[in-house]
C-alpha cells in the first residue's frame, strides 16, 4: 500500500460515513497496519483481524440495535 492506497481509504470511509453506511478493513498483513497505525487510519477506521471478525462485528452491531429499538431477546 502506498499514499495513493492511504488517500483511497481515507476517501471510501468519508464516504460511507456520508451514505450512512459503515467501512471495516479485515484482514491486513502487518505492513499494511503498520502504515495504518502510522497515519491515524486504525482510529477512523474499524480494523479486523480477518473477514470473518468483521462480520461478526456487524452481527452484533445489528442485536445491540434490535435490543435498543425493544425488537430483540
Amino acid at each position: 500500500m502506498d499514499g495513493a492506497g492511504i488517500g483511497e481509504l481515507a476517501l471510501l470511509e468519508t464516504w460511507a460515513r456520508e451514505k450512512n453506511a459503515e467501512l471495516k478493513c479485515a484482514g491486513a498483513n502487518d505492513l499494511v497496519l503498520a502504515l495504518l497505525r502510522l497515519t491515524n487510519l486504525d482510529e477512523v477506521l474499524e480494523v479486523h483481524p480477518s473477514v470473518d471478525a468483521a462480520l461478526e462485528s456487524l452481527r452484533e452491531e445489528r442485536v445491540c440495535s434490535d435490543w435498543r429499538a425493544g425488537n430483540g431477546f
